[in-house]
């Protein structure tokens, strides 16, 4: 009987030996996952970090920052004023109802003077004198006339001209470098 009981002692021994390696490679692999797991938690939070960049809680910061930025792309190619609402205008077609939709932007010579553009007390007035011009030279044409690439380039030298003449006694001067149409549809 001591033969089977020592093939049993010797069984659970190698069992037990493979089953003490077996654990060994666990723990092994077990502490790889565990350090590979940290590792990319870790990186994770750094791209996350570096993607939204850190929080500013002072509001005047986000203001320099956008302030900063804004001179920062004024390199000489001026700076562009949006605040020109867009207009849907009635061409002058006889037979038909032809509409543009049109919306300009404005581009200045710098970023100080879309700063005082935007912060100029009469800016409302100015608005609606641009807004009146645009419905005085496009209710004049014809929409066959519109769509003509050599007559939109000569209404954007008159749009040009003609806004200049409005900003022409502000103080500080603004100067329009140039009429961007952002939107220029006719219908």
């Amino acid at each position: 009987m001591e033969a089977p009981e020592n093939e049993r002692n010797q069984d659970q021994s190698d069992s037990g030996s493979s089953l003490k390696s077996l654990l060994e490679g666990t723990n092994k692999e077990l502490i790889l996952l565990i350090a590979s797991f940290v590792i990319m938690s870790i990186l994770a939070v750094l791209i996350v970090f570096f993607i939204a960049g850190p929080k500013s809680s002072d509001p005047t910061a986000k203001k320099k920052a956008d302030q900063q930025k804004k001179d920062e792309t004024s390199d000489g190619k001026g700076a562009i004023y949006i605040g020109i609402p867009g207009k849907f205008i009635n061409t002058s077609d006889p037979d038909t109802l032809r509409v543009i939709s049109v919306k300009i932007d404005l581009v200045l010579e710098n970023v100080k003077q879309v700063t005082a553009l935007e912060n100029k007390v009469a800016l409302e007035v100015d608005r609606a004198e641009i807004e009146d011009l645009l419905l005085t030279i496009f209710s004049d044409k014809l929409a066959s006339e519109l769509q003509r690439p050599e007559v939109k380039d000569k209404l954007r030298r008159e749009l040009e001209y003609e806004i200049q003449k409005i900003f022409a006694d502000s103080e500080p001067k603004i100067n329009i470098k140039r009429v961007l149409f952002r939107k220029y549809i006719i219908q």
